[in-house]
């Protein structure tokens, strides 16, 4: 009785083992699983960051319009004064109040800085650059993971498309031992299936650690459990090609993030070089002091009181030597700002180039995608013709051969190009910025 208890304890622990172990199985859609990057990708948290950080230091560069306040207290000893006539002769020691204090109260507020106006705007122009670029890495990111959803459901896909085709060659396999026991069938006509057969297996092989392989990236990059099993949405196939075709028209790059993120880039050099030529006008400020200090050590004997002023006034504050050094940094600033226009320009083109070959693409795959469904149908009918010879004896087994890896690459080309179809259509979204 103990040795049955102890025998049915150790099966329990095992299959609970077993179950903890079982993958979760996880079915995502391509929008839900571009929805998780967004808050898992380390690339776009690193981007938030930046984001935090350029506008903390919008913020800092703001405040420098506050003013400045500075309260100075010092207290200390006074030793006695000496006084010696001009050539150093008839040395005279004079008694000082030995205890000195001071407390100085500083105001100043800045009136007119027009290099500080121009930072400001830098970095108001920076933290709306960082929010580009994270755009930018956004739809990279995206993109991505869109070429891997798609690999996904390829493989996947293809996973359906062996298995029937392993079950088709095993039906003829079975019916070729059949015929040969007969004597109407070749021992080589059974070889043949059997590697036939044997090929599939190893296809199915390298297709599963296809399959476990993107499903691991993407577990990873989407912060979920390594084991996690992802099963694709594919609904979105099944849609009608030809609303990609006319989809596509809407796609324009004017407001892509790389065109943004350089356009915003030049801006930012255009405020360089204005920083760089208001260096040379003066700056404009308010001030106001108050100080306590004591003894009075400049009246003759010292007098040993506390003295308080205080005072208003508007300075002018202007560096003589910017209207002769900085020429050159003026002209090395333009030069930056001139590059940058050439580079806007440039991406401009590229994404009109871009854009427009994706699009071309896109037809060229959806007219490909209407002849492979075709050219499917049509392979499809061809075997049943063979098959139904082959039964009857009037066709060889090279022949029926030829007719399932017509069948079989048929269904490969179809899927492949039903998955580049939306690949195209998917470049297309990323060039526009709307992925």
């Amino acid at each position: 009785m103990i040795r049955f208890l102890c025998f049915f304890i150790l099966i329990s622990s095992s299959v609970m083992n077993l179950r903890a172990q079982e993958s979760p199985v996880l079915k995502l859609s391509l929008q839900e699983i571009l929805d998780l990057s967004d808050k898992q990708s380390h690339t776009l948290k690193k981007g938030n960051y930046n984001i935090e950080r350029v506008e903390n230091e919008l913020a800092a560069s703001r405040l420098q319009w506050a003013p400045e306040l500075s309260l100075s207290v010092s207290a200390g000893y006074l030793g006695n004064a000496t006084l010696t006539n001009r050539d150093f002769s008839n040395r005279e020691v004079v008694d000082m109040p030995h205890f000195s204090n001071k407390l100085v109260l500083q105001l100043t507020q800045t009136v007119y800085d027009a290099s500080m106006l121009e930072e400001i705007k830098q970095q108001r122009t920076a933290t709306e650059l960082a929010f580009a670029q994270q755009d930018v890495q956004k739809q990279e990111i995206r993109f991505m993971l869109v070429e891997w959803y798609l690999s996904y459901l390829k493989q996947i896909n293809e996973k359906e498309v062996y298995l029937n085709d392993k079950a088709r060659l095993e039906k003829l396999l079975s019916e070729t031992r059949e015929r040969y026991k007969q004597g109407t069938a070749l021992k080589s006509d059974v070889t043949n299936y059997q590697l036939e057969v044997k090929n599939k297996e190893l296809l199915l092989t390298k297709n599963a650690n296809r399959i476990r392989i993107i499903n691991y990236q993407l577990a990873k990059l989407l912060g979920l459990p390594e084991n996690t099993m992802i099963t694709p949405d594919d609904s979105f196939l099944a849609g009608k090609p030809d609303s990609l075709r006319i989809e596509a028209d809407f796609f324009s790059p004017a407001q892509a993030p790389q065109l943004q993120e350089s356009m915003k880039q030049y801006e930012l050099f255009r405020q360089k070089e204005r920083s760089v030529k208001v260096k040379r006008l003066p700056k404009l400020f308010v001030w106001g002091e108050n100080s306590l200090k004591g003894p009075i050590s400049t009246a003759m004997p010292p007098i040993n009181k506390n003295m308080n002023d205080w005072g208003l006034g508007l300075g002018l504050s202007f560096n003589i030597g910017n209207l002769y050094k900085s020429g050159r940094n003026i002209k090395a600033a333009s030069y930056a700002t001139r590059m940058y226009k050439e580079q806007t320009e440039l991406i401009q083109d590229q994404l009109d180039t871009e854009l427009y070959t994706a699009r071309t693409k896109l037809e060229e795959a959806l007219d490909e995608l209407a002849i492979r469904r075709d050219y499917k149908v049509l392979a499809s009918e061809l075997y049943e013709v063979v098959y139904e010879r082959y039964s009857n004896g009037m066709a060889i087994v090279t022949e029926m051969m030829d007719a399932g890896n017509e069948l079989l690459s048929a269904d490969i080309e179809y899927l492949n190009m039903q998955i580049e179809t939306f690949r195209y259509y998917y470049m297309l979204r990323k060039i526009a910025g709307t992925l």
